[in-house]
């Protein structure tokens, strides 16, 4: 009877060493999670800058569908959008 008794007790002590791993990997993941998103937040940010450059500096571009399509395949985006001043696209 004693020693099923240890054995539980060392269950329970192995199930709570590996609850607290389970735990800390979700933690931790949260975290690189959270980095990841802010990280392509950054990285888009950058690249409607860099669409936005090239449009102020060449204007002709807004009207010209091919070249628009060579941009958002060299910046890696599906589609470049306008929006004007009062939201409209």
């Amino acid at each position: 009877m004693y020693i099923k008794i240890c054995k539980c007790k060392e269950c329970a002590t192995t199930s709570n060493v590996l609850l607290d791993r389970v735990i800390a990997v979700l933690d931790k993941n949260e975290s690189s999670e959270e980095w990841f998103v802010k990280s392509l937040k950054d990285d888009y940010i950058v690249r409607v800058k860099t669409i936005s450059y090239i449009v102020d500096a060449k204007p002709k571009v807004e009207y010209d569908i091919d070249e628009l399509q060579k941009i958002a395949s060299l910046m890696s985006v599906d589609k470049i959008h306008f929006i004007d001043e009062t939201g409209t696209i």
